[in-house]
């Protein structure tokens, strides 16, 4: 297994994408920082707006850009019949590709937070507890990979090209940041299907680590707690994982 999560790893490596979605959450909160601090300085102020524009936002639609290289790889390049006569199964090879978004979260989470916190030391933000908002980052890598299972389970099962791959990972992204402003706006706080979403979870879950002065009753009264957040997530998670490997033991060698 270790081997096919080394051989997935290799394949992003001869690939530019990758790489360059590291640059740019990288450069992201370090243009943040630069905006934050015309305002107020403050690490909290910056650290909100990367988890709303970066964690939210970005990461899922990275991470499922590149979940649409690593699934496609084999179908692209006709080589899944000789995975298979090794014999490699097509279950492991999926869990290999899952495995190998899961280090990718975290690494991209790991490096937007040091990015974020290298920003914020540039325009005098200081953080009090860099453990814990180092831990909150890495959480929210992990998150982002429970957030992306369900796209993970459509792209196999409509057999999407490239294009409409990318192209759905953009508008899931930014259809999950909306319903978010809805809700933190409180259009949608007492809606039941929205306040499930993993990415309305995702936000209940940092109002409850890092509640803003001033936060309404109606949302105060949403907020989740890690344990919660997490068991919510990895459900849902766990369903679309079972989903994806039933249809891509369909997948046609």
């Amino acid at each position: 297994m270790l081997r096919l999560v080394g051989c997935e790893l290799l394949k992003l490596r001869r690939l530019a994408f990758p790489k360059a979605i590291l640059a740019l959450l990288c450069l992201f909160p370090i243009v943040l920082a630069a905006y934050a601090s015309r305002r107020d300085g403050d690490f909290d102020a910056l650290f909100r707006l990367v988890f709303l524009y970066g964690y939210l936002l970005l990461l899922p639609c990275a991470l499922g850009i590149v979940g649409t290289l690593l699934l496609s790889a084999e179908r692209d390049n006709d080589t899944l019949k000789n995975l298979l006569s090794i014999p490699v199964s097509k279950g492991q090879l999926l869990f290999a590709k899952l495995c190998v978004l899961l280090a990718l979260a975290v690494a991209y989470a790991a490096a937007m937070f040091l990015a974020t916190l290298a920003g914020g030391l540039a325009v005098g933000a200081l953080p009090e507890n860099v453990p814990v908002y180092m831990g909150s980052g890495l959480m929210l890598g992990v998150m982002a990979l429970l957030d992306i299972l369900p796209l993970v389970a459509v792209f196999l099962l409509a057999h999407c090209n490239k294009v409409a791959c990318v192209v759905a990972s953009l508008v899931y992204a930014i259809a999950g940041i909306l319903v978010v402003n809805a809700f933190a706006a409180g259009i949608a706080t007492s809606n039941p299907v929205a306040a499930c979403l993993p990415r309305v979870i995702e936000f209940r879950w940092y109002l409850g680590s890092f509640a803003p002065s001033g936060m309404p009753a109606s949302l105060a009264a949403r907020v989740l707690s890690t344990s919660v957040a997490l068991f919510a997530l990895a459900g849902g998670g766990a369903a679309f994982s079972v989903v994806s490997f039933v249809l891509y033991g369909r997948e046609e060698c």
